[in-house]
């Protein structure tokens, strides 16, 4: 029994303190990707590429904060400097909107909007019926299962190669930066990809079997001990950065 509470108190202390600032960054990709996406011709290469950007900062911050600014500026610094570029952010985000809605309002000058040129009739090319929202949702939500269940293994599984302090933001930075990388990947391909529905289960099979594969080769090259040149940051590159990129 004080085990169980004990855990839901350090569950309830922990959400008091990290619900409301998770929240605020939930809605952040939502905004963006609304602010970006301008049509439907290029709504692939947008979002590719801003998840690609949003993925590699949040790499860059988690390897930052793990490796030098915790314990070179301390954790009220750290703090500091984290709510300071949150504060940056904002301010650039209001002076953006205002400027966005400035040029809104200036256009057309002469208040007359320009004819839609014509258009021609052109074939449109094989493209896959929408898939039910229910469907999408599914598979948004165990494709979520699974990336955390794999992130948690991962943690388990690399512990044992370094201290504990270096464990979590090395997998979580290679995590987000092949996250990254996979986003930029799709960035550049988006417009090539015609049947979406497809491709995601193809990725997906590809996901699985790269995750089965990497645990197998990474316990197959240290089964008698890391060499000394890889340890941790290549143990952990060998294990996920193939299937995060997928």
């Amino acid at each position: 029994d004080s085990l169980l509470v004990s855990t839901l108190a350090r569950f309830a202390l922990s959400f008091a303190i990290l619900f409301v600032p998770c929240f605020l960054m939930g809605t952040m990709l939502p905004l963006l990707v609304r602010a970006v996406t301008r049509s439907e011709q290029t709504i692939g290469t947008r979002i590719g590429a801003l998840y690609c950007w949003n993925t590699l900062g949040a790499a860059l911050g988690t390897l930052a904060a793990g490796f030098w600014m915790l314990e070179t500026l301390g954790l009220r610094l750290t703090n500091r400097v984290a709510a300071g570029d949150t504060l940056l952010v904002a301010l650039a985000a209001l002076a953006l909107s205002r400027s966005m809605g400035i040029a809104a309002r200036s256009e057309p000058a002469n208040g007359i909007a320009p004819r839609p040129a014509p258009r021609l009739a052109v074939p449109e090319p094989a493209t896959e019926i929408p898939a039910p929202g229910f469907l999408l949702l599914s598979v948004a939500f165990l494709n979520g299962v699974a990336s955390l269940v794999c992130e948690g293994l991962w943690v388990r599984y690399l512990a044992f190669l370094g201290a504990q302090a270096y464990v979590f933001p090395t997998i979580l930075g290679v995590y987000l930066l092949g996250l990254g990388v996979g986003g930029l990947i799709y960035g550049l391909l988006a417009d090539r990809i015609r049947l979406s529905a497809r491709a995601l289960g193809v990725i997906e099979l590809l996901l699985a079997f790269s995750v089965l594969a990497a645990f197998v080769a990474g316990a197959l090259v240290f089964a008698g001990g890391p060499p000394r040149p890889l340890e941790l940051t290549g143990m952990a590159f060998l294990t996920l950065f193939a299937p995060t990129v997928l």
